[in-house]
């Protein structure tokens, strides 16, 4: 797959032809926003884009683009499944906060409380509370993927954390008892997340020994995950425990706005810190 560079000149090669766009695109931005695609995806991409400036009747701009890229990703969003459900919007809400609130809250931890420089490091696009019936998602947090290779055990370890941020939200709000099946996909992705540092790679164990398929030795080693999965869920709800006002809080502006972008949901925060300061 092309890296940035590339794809900025990709994208600037597949706007050329596009006569009807606005001069002031950031082509930079674009192709970081667009990490871990092919040239035939960012093709892909600008005409989508050309289709929703056709049909808004403007010219070509960021916003299609960045729209584009996230419909040809994940699909064509909408507010029709959820609109009239307002539980389950509020839960949807709080999940997705998680998510991101857990993110947010150990980049900050790594940057030592500077919440700017956190901002910059965070690869998160926009929380969303609209549906996406093509991954069977009632909201999601779309994000920037990195174009790195190889990733630590520390850096899995805050993946499995945020993925754990949802339902850890859901918890803590809802109480155990009331948690839903809305994690599903989450799940999913943390146990092939534990599997290959388990089970493929060893990555906690002295041998360093591929145990696919030696029985017992494979048999220890989902025990051992299920324990450090036990870890890291515990650790994400000691995370996410002290912000429970917050997670409602933006929750609830979340729901009334559908959509947040990260600097919209930066602006929260720090607006929500400063009342509470006052």
């Amino acid at each position: 797959l092309p890296n940035e560079e590339e794809r900025e000149m990709l994208l600037e090669h597949f706007l050329k032809p596009v006569e009807n766009k606005e001069e002031q695109i950031d082509i930079s931005k674009l192709s970081k926003a667009f990490s871990r695609t092919s040239p035939r995806t960012l093709q892909t991409i600008v005409q989508e884009a050309s289709l929703l400036a056709l049909v808004s009747k403007e010219k070509v701009n960021q916003e299609h683009l960045m729209k584009a890229f996230e419909v040809v990703m994940i699909g064509q969003s909408n507010r029709k499944t959820t609109k009239n459900k307002e539980k389950e919007r509020y839960i949807i809400s709080i999940h997705e906060i998680g998510h991101f609130l857990t993110n947010f809250k150990q980049t900050l931890k790594e940057n030592d409380n500077n919440i700017e420089k956190t901002q910059e490091q965070m690869k998160v696009i926009k929380i969303s509370s609209e549906n996406i019936s093509r991954v069977n998602a009632l909201g999601y947090v779309l994000s920037e993927s990195d174009d790195m290779l190889l990733h630590s055990v520390s850096e899995l370890e805050k993946e499995v954390r945020i993925l754990y941020g949802g339902v850890a939200a859901e918890e803590l709000i809802f109480g155990k008892e009331n948690i839903t099946t809305g994690s599903a996909n989450d799940i999913e992705k943390i146990t092939h997340i534990l599997k290959h540092l388990f089970v493929e790679t060893s990555a906690y164990s002295e041998s360093k020994l591929k145990l696919d398929g030696l029985d017992i030795l494979e048999k220890e080693a989902y025990s051992a995950m299920e324990e450090k999965a036990a870890e890291l869920y515990k650790d994400t709800l000691e995370i996410l425990e002290e912000d429970q006002a917050l997670i409602k809080h933006l929750a609830k502006v979340l729901i009334e706005r559908w959509v947040l972008s990260k600097e919209e949901i930066f602006e929260e925060i720090k607006s929500y810190n400063e009342e509470i300061l006052v």
